[in-house]
């Protein structure tokens, strides 16, 4: 018998005298309601040691109208915390609030049914139907209702229902199936980072039905940029902060962690008393003072004046306001937050990851809910420091030749990078163009940035990638057809656009597609395309993995091991210059940041993802790619030809008109 018929048989055979708690909030039935497993039976839910949930469940309570009446429609929640700190019992605490009280449908999805299986077994039972006899007599487990009204069995439903109402539950495993058929109110995601991605999109479409449309992620942030760190990001980013009693400064612990950390060397805590530091050992002006001791006393402070800091009054700083209005929320609760969790702990485990690489990414995720892993190259660190060694603010304004970078598809992504030195560039422009205007915006973006040279994503817009490439390189009569072997003839176009076939390169080149055809290592290699009717073009064959790997190491240093001399002399600072984030700045800043971010993601066998919000990324590898060719295509004589070159035509001449081809024999 499965575990779900299981239940049910026990739900069939138990008290039904029980009536559901009349309450209107959610906090309100955690503070006196909800209970919790214990090894005498059962105990009241408490928030006591986990302050901070108060907060979850307040956000929950005004995104569902419960003190207002005035539900906030089609919101968001991130609850990205560390491991350990009550997230899982809150949320079955909310599932049975949102069925058994408020009668919303509600779905619970987790990555594969073997999780859905172990929650059920090892959570939703002995934690909500075994202490909750209310909930227990309004429900029956396998069962729903499909969209003609009718009750059907299904492995990861449930049904409650009184004399009046009705309200449907699901757990399922999203990774195997696309939800479908079932509409639900809210929508749950556990372990959002190991939820495939497309099949999570499809859950807003489970709630388009509905009135409330209320979307929730809990779960570890384990990649920057993505899954469960992207649903932060891009929400009202709210952290656990501590208040300084004495001055009133305020202290997040896992962004000032470890030196937040103190040991205490006398009977009280002391402004004497060492810090933890990244070696693992406490130390008091640089110098060590003390090594770590299981038995001795450590506490949180100030890491300024040692004023020690009161974990059960936690306060919020939300660093995305503007995010509000929007309705999307997201909050971030790290173990070291919460006080029912040891300082000693933490110390302990801190003393492995400074030894362990592997061990210390599990001490980020689980215990500071910062992302960390061993597949990203790029860190939030690196994004700031590309922006703090000679901040700039994005402009269409350059003092230096500019090269270009377009990824194409529904949306389109334009980067152009500012060429000052061998040792400096800086992303001067990045822009979102739509599918239909890409031809007349980025040509109008190469003449009022004077770009010398573009490449652009040969496809899925095949034509208008062409197109551009036309009307950039000034030609529009491309046919060849009356030569034999054009590949290796040497063909001028009169715009100044030479193909010397037999170096096998373009010269004077304005503008070109890339293809990713090469293999690792093969380098680049220069292509004459010719399309159906003739018609020939200017291509860019490349590696993808390197192609982005290379603008990737132009934002790493020797720090992260990326060596690169340059003139002799080993490059210290970034090569690749971000612009700096401010009010004002346009949304293309951030995107471009969260883009390198996500892109620079590879799995096992060093390939980056594909299938992710990598656009700018991608943009900017073109316009480095772009650069690195541009500035190597100088036209030079066909060896054994009498016919001079005509070199009258810069590569920044973007007048835009139109002149046919010339062979050259």
């Amino acid at each position: 018998m499965s575990i779900l018929n299981q239940l049910d048989d026990g739900i069939r055979n138990g008290d039904r005298a029980h009536s559901a708690p009349d309450v209107e909030s959610f906090y309100d039935y955690l503070l006196h309601h909800a209970r919790c497993k214990a090894s005498s039976g059962s105990v009241p839910y408490s928030f006591v040691g986990r302050e901070a949930l108060v907060f979850v469940a307040k956000r929950i309570d005004q995104v569902l109208g419960s003190t207002t009446g005035k539900p906030l429609v089609d919101a968001t929640l991130a609850i990205c915390g560390g491991a350990q700190y009550g997230k899982t019992i809150i949320v079955l605490q909310l599932i049975a609030y949102l069925t058994g009280i408020k009668f919303r449908n509600v779905g619970l999805y987790l990555p594969d049914e073997d999780l859905v299986e172990g929650v059920v077994d090892g959570k939703f039972r002995p934690e909500i139907l075994d202490i909750h006899p209310w909930f227990n007599e309004l429900l029956q487990m396998g069962k729903s209702v499909n969209e003609s009204g009718k009750s059907v069995n299904r492995k990861g439903a449930f049904m409650v229902s009184s004399q009046e109402k009705q309200a449907l539950g699901m757990m399922r495993g999203l990774n195997a199936k696309i939800p479908t058929t079932f509409t639900m109110d809210v929508t749950i995601q556990d372990e959002k980072d190991d939820i495939d991605e497309k099949k999570a999109k499809y859950l807003s479409g489970r709630t388009a039905a509905g009135d409330l449309r209320f979307g929730i992620s809990i779960g570890t942030q384990r990649y920057h940029g993505l899954g469960q760190n992207k649903e932060f990001t891009e929400g009202t980013q709210e952290v656990i902060v501590f208040r300084n009693e004495k001055t009133g400064k305020l202290w997040n612990l896992e962004e000032n962690w470890p030196k937040v950390c103190r040991m205490q060397m006398g009977d009280a805590p002391s402004v004497q008393d060492p810090c933890l530091s990244a070696e693992g050992d406490f130390k008091r002006d640089g110098e060590s003072i003390a090594s770590y001791d299981p038995s001795a006393t450590f506490y949180f402070a100030d890491p300024e004046d040692g004023t020690p800091l009161d974990r059960s009054k936690p306060e919020i700083d939300m660093r995305r306001p503007d995010r509000e209005k929007l309705r999307r929320f997201s909050i971030r609760i790290p173990q070291i937050a919460c006080a029912a969790l040891s300082v000693q702990q933490a110390v302990s485990r801190w003393q492995d990851a400074v030894r362990d690489p592997e061990v210390m990414v599990i001490f980020c995720c689980e215990v500071l809910a910062n992302p960390k892993n061993v597949n990203q190259s790029i860190t939030p660190e690196v994004i700031t420091r590309s922006r703090d060694v000679d901040p700039f603010d994005m402009s269409l304004t350059a003092e230096h030749p500019v090269f270009a970078g377009v990824d194409t598809g529904n949306r389109c992504w334009f980067t152009a990078i500012e060429d000052e030195s061998p040792t400096r560039q800086r992303m001067r422009w990045a822009e979102r163009i739509a599918g239909d205007h890409l031809l007349a915006r980025t040509v109008a973006l190469a003449n009022t940035l004077n770009v010398s040279c573009l490449f652009i994503d040969a496809g899925p817009l095949f034509d208008t990638a062409r197109a551009v490439v036309y009307d950039l390189n000034g030609i529009t009569d491309e046919s060849a057809v009356s030569v034999d072997k054009p590949e290796s003839a040497y063909i001028r176009f009169s715009s100044g656009l030479i193909w010397n076939g037999p170096a096998g390169r373009w010269e004077n080149l304005k503008a070109a597609t890339v293809e990713f055809t090469q293999k690792p290592g093969s380098g680049i290699k220069h292509k004459l395309g010719k399309t159906d009717d003739g018609k020939l073009y200017p291509v860019i064959l490349a590696c993808r993995n390197d192609t982005i790997g290379n603008l990737l190491n132009d934002l790493l240093t020797a720090q992260e091991g990326v060596v690169e001399l340059i003139d002799g002399k080993l490059r210290t600072e970034p090569k690749l210059l971000l612009p700096r984030e401010k009010p004002g700045a346009p949304q293309a800043v951030e995107d471009l940041a969260q883009h390198i971010l996500t892109g620079s993601k590879a799995d096992k066998d060093g390939k980056f993802e594909k299938d992710c919000e990598n656009h700018f990324l991608l943009a900017g590898s073109y316009a480095r790619l772009a650069r690195i060719v541009g500035d190597r295509t100088v036209s030079t004589p066909f060896a054994g030809s009498s016919v001079k070159v005509d070199r009258s035509h810069g590569a920044s001449d973007f007048s835009g008109r139109r002149r046919s081809s010339q062979l050259i024999n």
